[in-house]
């Protein structure tokens, strides 16, 4: 999910917590009855598309402090591999910062990528370009971040639902 500009870094924090709550209870089992097999883990894709080194305020350091602490302690094995796409060079100072604070497990399964011709071979060797949103440069034109998509929607509580 985009970060909401105007909601603050605290109530984005507790909407993450709850995302990571609701996949745990509602996306993962859903996925896994659907697929036929075992889905604990999750393939992330973060784009930074239009970041700036001033964006990486003190503010949002410690918002980066306190999720990793948290996804950390609580959800420390629930990804499989996480993209950073689109990433400017200098996010390499941002990593440096943020790097050291993640589970190793997860930090080793996280690729720093620039643009699409970097990164789009590197998700399509986990995931098909049918399953990859079409503004990533994928196939798959269902993804627009408001409206749940997935055999767990009907199940989700009411505030992930527009």
């Amino acid at each position: 999910r985009p970060m909401p500009r105007l909601a603050g870094l605290p109530k984005y924090l507790k909407f993450m917590v709850c995302y990571g709550e609701a996949s745990m209870a509602f996306r993962f089992p859903a996925a896994s009855v659907a697929a036929g097999r075992y889905i604990g883990k999750g393939i992330y894709i973060v784009d930074l598309t239009g970041f700036k080194i001033t964006m990486f305020t003190s503010e949002v350091r410690a918002f980066l402090k306190e999720f990793t602490a948290i996804f950390g302690d609580n959800y420390p094995e629930t990804v499989e591999k996480m993209f950073i796409v689109n990433s400017p060079w200098i996010f390499k100072q941002v990593w440096n910062f943020v790097s050291p604070m993640m589970d190793e497990r997860t930090r080793n399964k996280t690729k720093i990528l620039g643009g699409p011709k970097e990164f789009i071979p590197a998700i399509t060797e986990v995931v098909d370009l049918e399953s990859i949103p079409e503004l990533l440069g994928g196939k798959d034109t269902s993804c627009d971040f408001v409206h749940e998509q997935g055999p767990w929607a009907a199940q989700l509580p009411p505030m992930f639902k527009a």
